[in-house]
């Protein structure tokens, strides 16, 4: 009887740990495969849902241990698949991405949806995989999910034209616009008006007046003065760019953006 005790107990405190690893359905830290301590995972998921606020874009963070569809009800083939589903599936916004751990396999992989696919650009994400490589290669996955979040709230600043980015300008008043254009017509005809009257010649109206008798020419030569090259850009097979990157369709019939590595 004792025994029988001994292994319910077992039990219920093996599914109570392995129910501490999961995560409900659209929050924003999902540990399955048990990689964060759970002050880890509280504090991760407080940080990722204030990022998501200020970005407007859901920043989800996801770990696994191989065998995706355990995970969602498509049968994913690769890591890609299963991060395009697993967002796609599970009631995030339209603009966003998640960032998955499969520490089976050694690989992580980034799947951006909406607005985030003009963000995270292919060359973005490679500076993205150059900045987490440190952090999975030495097991701090709680550092690597913090550096996207990070990294994701800068880029988008940046795509915004807020300070410290690069971006597209924020928008300018209109008022400003056209008493800029009004100011520049004025000067620019006082000064047309000004030089004007500096000048006092009084072009002749015949041209034999420059002819002294006839017109004999002495010397011919061809000059070469301009060419005419129409060019035309020859796009790029893989579509990448430092804002906005190559994209596919998901099983949902949704696009998505990202990339990956091993570790």
């Amino acid at each position: 009887m004792k025994k029988i005790f001994v292994a319910i107990t077992l039990v219920i405190l093996l599914s109570l740990t392995a129910v501490s690893c999961f995560a409900t359905e659209k929050a924003y830290v999902n540990d399955y495969a048990c990689l964060l301590t759970e002050q880890e995972n509280t504090k991760l998921d407080e940080y990722l849902s204030r990022n998501s606020e200020q970005t407007n874009m859901d920043i989800v963070f996801v770990t696994v241990s191989g065998d995706y569809s355990q995970y969602v009800s498509t049968s994913p083939a690769s890591i890609a698949e299963f991060a395009d589903d697993y967002y796609d599936y599970n009631g995030y916004k339209d603009d966003g991405l998640v960032f998955v751990i499969d520490i089976k396999n050694r690989e992580y992989y980034v799947s951006t949806s909406g607005y985030a696919i003009y963000v995270y650009g292919d060359k973005t994400l490679n500076k993205l995989f150059d900045l987490i490589d440190g952090y999975m290669y030495s097991g701090d996955y709680y550092g690597a999910a913090v550096c996207v979040a990070d990294f994701t709230y800068s880029e988008y600043k940046k795509a915004q034209g807020e300070p410290g980015g690069s971006g597209v300008a924020k928008e300018f008043p209109v008022q400003y616009i056209y008493i800029s254009l009004v100011v520049g017509f004025i000067v620019g005809l006082i000064i047309v008006l000004v030089k004007k009257s500096k000048m006092k010649l009084n072009p002749p109206t015949d041209a034999f007046k420059y002819v002294d008798g006839k017109l004999t020419l002495t010397r011919a030569n061809e000059l070469f003065m301009y060419a005419n090259v129409t060019k035309v850009r020859r796009e790029s097979s893989n579509n990448s760019g430092a804002r906005g990157g190559s994209s596919h369709i998901s099983s949902s019939g949704h696009s998505h953006g990202g990339g990956g590595r091993h570790f």
